[in-house]
């Protein structure tokens, strides 16, 4: 984790006064309250309200609403070593060049399961026409029409359960014979759809002439094939934003492997055309790693790895696996008020967002509460401990004629000064983090153009 620099500032701050009769009924408080400042926020923060009962209340009866934009924030990049990826939704694989990134080569490991009852008839009786693996392909991020080299190979080794895995795990594989054969991937504009790879003839042939006890025996079916281990070759540099990083439904009815074959009638000599599919299902072991090289002379590694122009630059980043930490130290100081709006806004720096928008922001993020070591809090099942400005599914996302996300955190800074969350900060991520690529430059604290902006609206209780 990297140390970040405050913002140099010197806080002051713009008073509004309003004048209202105070109800002991703190619902209609409240409303009024609200009502009063939805006026500031529409209206613009340098006027004041006038006619509200003014030279009739007493001054204990008067509400002060306050616009503070200076406050000091502590920024930084997180880079995170590990993730778990185990049963992902989506699973990543391919290569590409980032000119401001890196290099990144992604990879899955993933395994069919058998099926039961399942029987395909008398060994004599099977002929093998071809076998496909099948996949769905939901995004792609980087240039998809440009063509990759498929590798698959099968894997020597069973995939251990979640407790042994994550996105740096390794497993071994038979590297001395490509499944995929001379099979390149080159998708349309979109980056989606079903891509189907013919594997080696010898994988159809084992399952087909499989005996029926092993295709019905879970155990014994994950012995007669392990699994595969899929990527592509490195991509070289055939453009200035070579490769891409494809994401497949992992368990979808659209990922399988499906073996062709003709099958003879009973009692005759002529053969029927059939075919069977080992699925993927959610329950399938399976996960992806990714890895970054080649940062020399990138921006990644000049601003950030090196500490060059530190805090000029901010990056957040999904499936390579970078977020942001946010903390706002000067929070407490504003003692027990009312905080009617709080927006963070981060802005993209679209000089890096190469030819055609090729690498596009996260269109959605996550908010994640760090604890007092300024690591992220977990529940019991694993999920992230999120901000409460979150309920109901809304999520911050990228709006990309400001080019730039305004994160509205109002309950969280409420909660920080009321005392009920502690102010260690929190985490932002890309959503969903693991299996989607897109990645932002963002402006640093140090930026002399997209420097970071917090807004508070706050009031005062009579």
């Amino acid at each position: 984790m990297r140390t970040s620099t405050l913002k140099a500032t010197i806080s002051f701050t713009r008073t509004f006064q309003t004048n209202f009769i105070l109800k002991k009924n703190i619902a209609l408080l409240l409303a009024a309250v609200t009502s009063v400042a939805s006026i500031f926020l529409w209206t613009g923060c340098t006027e004041e309200i006038d006619g509200v009962g003014r030279d009739v209340l007493p001054p204990s009866d008067l509400i002060n609403t306050f616009f503070v934009d200076t406050f000091q924030i502590e920024y930084e990049t997180v880079l995170v070593d590990t993730v778990n990826t185990y049963r992902s939704p989506n699973q990543l694989f391919g290569s590409m060049v980032d000119p401001q990134m890196g290099r990144l080569q992604a990879a899955t490991y993933v395994s069919i399961r058998n099926l039961d009852n399942l029987f395909l008839g008398d060994p004599g009786d099977l002929f093998l026409d071809s076998v496909v693996f099948r996949m769905q392909i939901a995004t792609t991020y980087g240039r998809p029409q440009e063509p990759q080299q498929i590798q698959i190979y099968e894997l020597t080794d069973t995939i251990p359960d979640s407790t042994l895995t994550n996105s740096r795990t390794q497993i071994s594989f038979d590297n001395s014979r490509n499944l995929a054969q001379n099979t390149e991937i080159s998708l349309n504009e979109t980056g989606q759809g079903e891509f189907n790879i013919r594997l080696d003839d010898e994988i159809g042939e084992r399952l087909l002439f499989a005996d029926t006890a092993v295709l019905n025996n879970p155990v014994a079916f994950q012995q007669l094939l392990k699994g595969f281990y899929i990527t592509t070759d490195p991509v070289a540099f055939t453009s200035r934003e070579p490769g891409a990083i494809y994401s497949f439904i992992g368990a979808s009815a659209g990922t399988v492997v499906e073996v062709f074959f003709k099958r003879r009638e009973p009692n005759t000599q002529a053969f029927v055309s059939a075919s069977e599919t080992f699925g993927v299902t959610l329950s399938t072991p399976r996960f992806h790693t990714v890895k970054r090289t080649e940062v020399a002379g990138k921006l990644f590694e000049e601003t950030l790895l090196n500490g060059g122009d530190e805090d000029v630059y901010e990056f957040l980043e999904g499936g390579a696996l970078i977020r942001n930490y946010i903390k706002i130290p000067q929070l407490n100081k504003l003692g027990q008020v009312g905080i009617s709006k709080a927006v963070l806004k981060l802005k993209v720096d679209p000089q890096f967002l190469g030819s055609e928008d090729r690498y596009a922001p996260p269109t959605e993020l996550s908010l994640a509460l760090a604890d007092e070591n300024g690591e992220i809090i977990v529940n019991d099942d694993g999920t992230l401990v999120g901000l409460r400005d979150l309920e109901g599914g809304v999520f911050p996302s990228y709006d990309s004629d400001e080019q730039a996300y305004n994160i509205v955190i109002s309950k969280y800074v409420q909660e920080v000064v009321s005392g009920e969350v502690s102010n260690t900060g929190f985490y932002i991520l890309p959503r969903p983090e693991t299996y989607r690529m897109n990645r932002a430059v963002l402006g640093g604290l140090n930026h002399p153009t997209l420097k970071p902006e917090l807004e508070i609206f706050y009031f005062n209780f009579p």
